[in-house]
């Protein structure tokens, strides 16, 4: 499953969490980048680690930090 939205959608990471509660034996990884987030948040990628009925936010250390690694700074000097 994949998507892209211009706006985040907390209804995606709710989704993901829902399916953990029915199905507690399954598993898998959610990444999100949201572009909106600010404070430490910003310019990376979270990973939700679905296992044994939850998730959980771990950061992403193969994407982050988004500008540097995923794309080019367009903005810098």
């Amino acid at each position: 499953m994949a998507g892209l939205r211009n706006h985040r959608q907390d209804a995606v990471v709710e989704a993901f969490r829902r399916l953990a509660h029915a199905a507690p034996w399954s598993y898998g990884v959610l990444h999100v980048y949201d572009d909106e987030a600010q404070g430490e948040d910003q310019n990376r990628w979270v990973v939700w680690v679905m296992k044994r009925g939850s998730i959980v936010p771990e950061p992403d250390p193969y994407l982050s930090p988004h500008i540097g690694v995923v794309e080019d700074d367009l903005d810098g000097p």
